[in-house]
């Protein structure tokens, strides 16, 4: 049952499992990159997680979020989803699941991109990973109940 889009009852919030936090941003192909400043900016872009640690790869080119990356590497990346989207058994009856990693940027060279089993660089393409190195990172996962 829900009034204006919220469910009705007691929600129940909880820290994820290291085990889940890590099969729950395996399982995300995506989330939103925000940088602070005088004008925030927020950017959706897709993540790999390996070897626990985020993995971004980002198009240079002449823009905003390039901008705000050359002004500061620190962020905060989000990644969030309904319950019943997770592949992760112990999150399906969940009603979301977030995960709000805070960091900076890290610029990987060649041959940290072969560590984190990223695939070459396209040609022609000037594509930049960035790994996600967190100083916080805060899980949390909601369930209404009756």
């Amino acid at each position: 049952m829900t009034t204006g889009g919220m469910p009705r009852g007691k929600r129940e919030v909880r820290e994820l499992t290291d085990a889940e936090r890590d099969a729950f941003i395996t399982d995300a192909r995506g989330g939103i990159l925000v940088f602070a400043g005088d004008k925030p900016y927020a950017v959706p872009l897709v993540q790999r997680y390996a070897k626990g640690t985020v993995v971004l790869t980002i198009v240079r080119t002449a823009g905003r979020k390039w901008d705000y990356i050359n002004k500061s590497r620190n962020v905060c990346f989000v990644i969030w989803q309904y319950g019943k989207e997770s592949n992760v058994p112990s999150l399906k009856e969940q009603q979301y699941t977030s995960v709000i990693i805070e960091g900076e940027l890290e610029e990987l060279s060649d041959d940290e991109r072969s560590y984190y089993e990223l695939p070459p660089k396209p040609e022609g393409v000037d594509l930049v990973a960035f790994a996600l190195k967190a100083s916080t990172v805060g899980t949390k996962t909601v369930k209404y109940v009756q």
